[in-house]
């Protein structure tokens, strides 16, 4: 479920070769996990994911009442993608990194893009983990701030064994720059700001 847990659908509900559990969802790395929710207009929690699935994927079923769905179900892979999304991630090598007052990072992606990572690579051991609001802007000018910040827990995903230790996630967002607002002193982003890498969709 993309905002519910097991106490919304009983596992005792389902058949028992259903495997349900909110671990198996897989973001961007699309491994074919089935997601089911009510489209309601309450808070919505995790906004990477609810985002994530209305730009990306068409939903297989729906449930409807009055010609409005009211529940959908999705099949996040990339045959049940949009077709301009069924696109593969690459590594954007070319970037270029500025930095103001010790606090503000923004990092130059030197082409509009459409962003799905920022990968902190720093080791565990020798750094503090990054914590900074994060927004994004085509012109550099105008900025689009993100409702999740630095850390954020958007992806818990047990069948991708090589994650970085920190990673935000962006639903293709269409950007060239990056800004990072109040690194927490101690990151070794003040001092080494080559530890970011940068995930898009592929043209």
């Amino acid at each position: 479920m993309i905002q519910g847990t097991a106490v919304n659908i009983p596992r005792i509900k389902l058949r028992e070769d259903l495997r349900f559990s909110n671990s198996y969802w897989s973001g961007i790395y699309r491994d074919g996990e089935y997601l089911i929710e009510l489209t309601h207009n309450d808070k919505r929690y995790y906004p990477y994911a609810w985002e994530y699935v209305e730009r990306f994927l068409i939903p297989v079923y729906e449930v409807k009442v009055d010609g409005v769905a009211i529940a959908k179900v999705w099949k996040n892979d990339f045959e049940n993608s949009k077709v301009d999304l069924r696109k593969d991630e690459i590594v954007l090598n070319d970037l270029k990194y500025s930095q103001t007052q010790g606090d503000i990072i923004v990092v130059d992606m030197k082409k509009k893009v459409f962003l799905t990572q920022l990968v902190i690579l720093h080791p565990r051991k020798e750094c503090q983990f990054a914590h900074a609001s994060v927004s994004t802007s085509v012109s550099g000018e105008d900025w689009l701030y993100e409702e999740e910040s630095i850390p954020a827990k958007q992806l818990v995903y047990r069948g991708k064994k090589n994650l970085y230790p920190q990673t935000f996630f962006f639903p293709a967002r269409e950007a060239r720059y990056i800004r990072l607002d109040s690194i927490k002193n101690g990151s070794c982003l003040y001092s080494n700001l080559s530890a970011l890498k940068v995930f898009v969709l592929e043209e």
